[in-house]
């Protein structure tokens, strides 16, 4: 028997429409805010340092040039977002800015139904869904930083 089950939210435990039409957005809203506040974060510091070598590749492509500052780096994390693309910084950035909307309160996760339920039955069989540590709790790797999902007054489809 498994001793741990990792889900990918998109479609699995909450809708698609809930990571594009609230955490994406989110994200969006939130970005210049949250750089500003945290540019000399440790945390943070790995997240900049490989967008500044992301950035000397996207150049070519018409990426707006990343440097120090809040301004500058929303600016072309904003360009990567409206790409589409999956670079690991950008990720692990909005993660850490949807952990703080979670603390806050300002987010609240959606999922369906049926997820809590095989959660507790999981949990019966000393299975526990995403991180051992966080019994109850819906929870996707993004770089670094879990985003919490379920827990904290969620939303049920």
């Amino acid at each position: 028997m498994p001793k741990l089950y990792l889900l990918d939210i998109e479609g699995t435990t909450s809708p698609i429409s809930f990571v594009y039409d609230v955490l994406f957005p989110y994200a969006r809203k939130h970005m210049a805010e949250y750089l500003a506040q945290h540019a000399s974060s440790v945390a943070l510091q790995p997240d900049l340092q490989l967008l500044a070598e992301e950035n000397l590749r996207d150049r070519p492509s018409g990426a707006p040039v990343f440097s120090e500052g809040a301004e500058a780096a929303t600016a072309y994390l904003l360009w990567l977002m409206d790409k589409d693309r999956k670079s690991t910084a950008l990720k692990s950035i909005q993660g850490k800015i949807w952990g703080q909307g979670f603390d806050r309160g300002e987010l609240y996760g959606e999922v369906y139904s049926d997820v809590p339920v095989a959660f507790e039955r999981w949990y019966r069989q000393r299975c526990t869904p995403g991180a051992p540590e966080r019994r109850g709790q819906v929870a996707e790797a993004v770089g670094a930083e879990p985003v919490v999902l379920l827990g904290g007054g969620p939303a049920f489809l």
